[in-house]
C-alpha cells in the first residue's frame, strides 16, 4: 500500500485547545468551527472537512490517546451517545458507520493523538470490512466496553482467550506483542472489529477514511481538501433539532473542559 502523507501532525492538541485550532482553521482555511453540544465527558461536532454530509465526529473533553483509554464508566456512556446519533442519522441520511484511528501513545496512527471517533451516513448494503481486510487482520469486538483492553497496557485480543479460558494470565503476558494503536470499525448492522497496530512502518494516516471514500467514489478524501463551510451548515441544519433533545447546548470558544 503506497503511502501518503497530506498533513504533518499539529504543534500541539486542538481538542485540547480549541481556541488555538479554531484560529487556525479560520486563519488557514476561513473555516468557523461550530458545536451540536455536549453529552457527559464527550462533545459532538460536524466533522471539519467532512466531504459528505451528516458525518459527525465525537471527541472526548480530556486528552486521552484513544476511546480504549478513557475510564470504563465513559465507554459505556459513548455508546449510548453513538447509538443516540446513529439513530437520528438514520431519521435524516439513513444506515452510518462507525470508526477509530486509536492511538497507545504520540504516534502517528491518527494525525490527532485526542481520542475522537468518526460516524458517516453510507448507502444501504455498504460495507468496507473486506476492503479493511486486504491491508489489516480484524478481529470481532463482541461487546462495546470491551474496547478498555486495547488501551494502553492493555492485552488486546489475549484477553478474550483469557475470559474464554485458553491461557491463563501468565501465558497471556508471555505470548503478548505491544501494539501501538488499533484500527476499530464498525458496519451498518452494528457488527464491530478491530486491528492491533503493531508496526507504523508505511502505515497511512487516516486509513479507513481514505478505504471509506475511495469505495464511495471519491478520490478526494483528505479532510483538508474536503474544507466547505456549505457542508457544516447543511449537517448542522439536519441534525441540531433532533440532537438537542439529548446534548447540552455548548460553545466551542468556551472551551472543552
Amino acid at each position: 500500500m503506497k503511502k501518503d502523507y497530506p498533513l504533518e501532525k499539529p504543534a500541539q492538541c486542538y481538542f485540547c485547545h480549541p481556541k488555538e485550532g479554531m484560529g487556525y482553521m479560520k486563519r488557514v482555511y476561513n473555516y468557523d468551527v461550530q458545536c451540536f453540544g455536549t453529552w457527559s465527558n464527550f462533545f459532538v461536532l460536524p466533522m471539519v472537512g467532512a466531504g459528505i454530509d451528516g458525518y459527525l465526529l465525537i471527541s472526548h473533553k480530556d486528552h486521552y490517546h484513544s476511546m480504549a483509554d478513557i475510564p470504563p464508566e465513559d465507554i459505556k456512556s459513548l455508546r449510548k451517545l453513538i447509538d443516540i446519533i446513529k439513530k437520528e442519522m438514520a431519521k435524516n441520511y439513513g444506515l452510518s458507520v462507525v470508526f477509530e484511528h486509536g492511538s497507545t501513545c504520540d504516534n502517528v496512527s491518527c494525525l490527532v493523538d485526542h481520542a475522537h471517533i468518526h460516524i458517516t451516513p453510507v448507502p444501504e448494503g455498504f460495507d468496507i470490512k473486506k476492503e479493511i481486510e486486504q491491508d489489516f487482520e480484524l478481529s470481532t469486538v463482541r461487546k462495546y466496553t470491551d474496547l478498555n483492553s486495547w488501551c494502553h497496557g492493555g492485552l488486546g485480543r489475549l484477553q478474550y482467550k483469557i475470559n474464554d479460558g485458553e491461557i491463563d494470565e501468565k501465558t497471556a503476558h508471555e505470548k503478548f506483542q505491544p501494539f501501538l494503536g488499533y484500527l476499530y470499525y464498525e458496519n451498518t448492522n452494528g457488527q464491530m472489529f478491530i486491528h492491533e497496530i503493531e508496526d507504523l512502518y508505511c502505515f497511512q494516516p487516516q486509513y479507513i477514511r481514505m478505504v471509506l471514500f475511495k469505495k464511495l467514489g471519491k478520490e478526494t478524501w483528505q479532510w483538508n481538501k474536503n474544507i466547505d463551510p456549505e457542508t457544516q451548515k447543511r449537517t448542522l441544519e439536519k441534525l441540531q433539532q433532533g440532537l438537542s433533545k439529548y446534548l447540552t447546548s455548548f460553545n466551542l470558544d468556551g472551551g472543552i473542559k
